[in-house]
């Protein structure tokens, strides 16, 4: 336990950080009209998989950019263009 108080990073909540460090049991469906849109890049597919599974999960989606910049390894702008290509293409 004291080992992952190491590990937690401080622009982090805590919730997103147990969220990140537990196994998760639910999946992600990708829809052929997200898999095929030739406007999207790989990356976007799965960050609109995560972002469907999460909804599926919990009713809502309570991830921040800073959630999915961790879990990708990806900065929160990034994120943030990525979110806003995937609403301005009408999937989210």
């Amino acid at each position: 336990m004291i080992n992952d108080i190491f590990k937690y990073k401080g622009d982090q909540t805590m919730d997103e950080y147990n969220a990140q460090n537990e196994k998760p049991s639910y999946y992600a469906v990708i829809p052929a009209n997200v898999r095929y849109c030739k406007d999207l890049a790989p990356q976007e597919k799965l960050l609109y998989a995560e972002i469907t599974a999460l909804t599926n999960k919990e009713g809502y989606c309570w991830a921040t950019n800073n959630y999915f910049a961790n879990l990708y390894r990806l900065s929160k702008e990034t994120v943030s263009r990525q979110i806003s290509k995937l609403a301005r293409l009408g999937f989210v």
